[in-house]
């Protein structure tokens, strides 16, 4: 699925974009395939010539016209020549249909699907595929209906299955589609799981999860120092080791510090509607119990008393984070060692295993699933 051109390009500059539509193509593709009055009529402007038509903006009806130069591009000028090198090389095709405005108008434009495609195709499916989207909560039923009738159009009802599931969002929390994007209600996600197996073996040929272990947007960067000290600031003596499980650590002395500074909105996920931000680590006291104190632009955030070995977290008011660019440091008062940094705001939960390896509430159905598939 191309799809940071769909949501980054029709939002640049408007000379960002000529330049864009200049060096992809796209001028040469719209001179030999569509009349430039045609063109002039969607863009809604005239132009001395095609070596003068930009990338159009989203709202534009014009938009058709990028995405029919998008679907094309990619298969014409990526997949197709990619395959003279890598013979099995497979594409995500968008099952998203895309609004085109024009005035009070809107069409939807359906992607092609590349249905005659012998290669093993991508698609994705969430719970707001087919739905309002007005923050409904969805049953089994309805959830089914909507995701057969997504896999009929990708699968040609039926008739070329070769195709997997690669994104089976049937949950999502994700900061800015909650509360608005339908989701499935949490006690019907059991009779969802059991009749959508049924409908992946009839039309696809697999599936794959976002994650099969929820997972935190942890604001850190080489968290766990396999990049050495990469990315951080230190104080003091400070040195990148081996541990027991043969991963590399930091062992910090006392009253060392290591720091990075970074944009927090740049970094968190959905940061302006948190209220909490949490900080873990694996600490392990190589002497003596340690006090580790967090700072935030030199001043003290939390602390946490660390007397043995494993993950310690601790959570604080989201509001001291929410600034233009921030320093956070981690001091310890004694000698420890320390792994696996994590500072986030947001936990992306699928319910499969939560982010420290626990099994969720879904495991079993998932287990159970991939059992009667393999047995088949």
């Amino acid at each position: 699925d191309f799809f940071c051109p769909y949501v980054s390009i029709p939002n640049m500059g408007p000379e960002q974009r000529l330049d864009m539509a200049r060096r992809s193509g796209y001028q040469t593709w719209l001179a030999g395939n569509h009349p430039r009055e045609s063109v002039e009529l969607l863009y809604q402007q005239s132009f001395h010539s095609m070596g003068s038509v930009p990338f159009p903006e989203r709202e534009s009806p014009a938009f058709w016209l990028f995405l029919r130069f998008v679907d094309q591009f990619m298969i014409e000028q990526l997949i197709t020549p990619g395959r003279q090198v890598l013979p099995e090389l497979a594409m995500e095709v968008r099952v998203d249909k895309d609004a085109i405005h024009n005035g009070d108008e809107t069409t939807w434009f359906e992607h092609d699907l590349a249905l005659s495609d012998e290669q093993l195709r991508g698609s994705y499916w969430g719970a707001y595929y087919g739905a309002n989207n007005q923050g409904e909560l969805l049953d089994a039923s309805v959830a089914l209906r909507h995701f057969d009738y997504m896999l009929d159009e990708v699968s040609d009802h039926g008739k070329n299955t070769k195709h997997i599931v690669e994104q089976f969002n049937f949950a999502d929390n994700t900061p800015g589609f909650v509360g608005h994007h339908a989701q499935i209600e949490e006690d019907e996600l059991p009779a969802f799981l059991e009749g959508a197996a049924q409908l992946l073996k009839q039309k696809s040929r697999g599936y794959g999860l976002w994650a099969y272990r929820d997972y935190v947007d942890s604001a850190i960067y080489n968290a766990s120092f396999e990049l050495d000290l990469h990315g951080w600031e230190t104080q003091g003596e400070v040195a990148v080791v081996e541990n027991a499980d043969g991963d590399q650590a930091l062992n910090m002395q006392p009253l060392s510090v290591i720091s990075q500074t970074f944009v927090p909105f740049a970094r968190f996920a959905g940061l302006g509607s948190s209220e909490q931000v949490t900080f873990c680590a694996n600490f392990k006291p190589l002497a003596e119990p340690a006090r580790i104190t967090l700072l935030l632009n030199g001043t003290n955030l939390a602390a946490l008393d660390i007397s043995e070995a494993g993950q310690q977290c601790v959570s604080m008011d989201a509001q001291a984070i929410k600034q233009s660019e921030v320093v956070f440091s981690v001091m310890s008062d004694a000698e420890i060692q320390i792994d696996d940094l994590r500072l986030y705001s947001f936990v992306q939960v699928l319910g499969v295993y939560d982010e420290n390896g626990n099994p969720g509430p879904l495991r079993d159905l998932i287990v159970r699933m991939n059992t009667d598939w393999l047995a088949d």
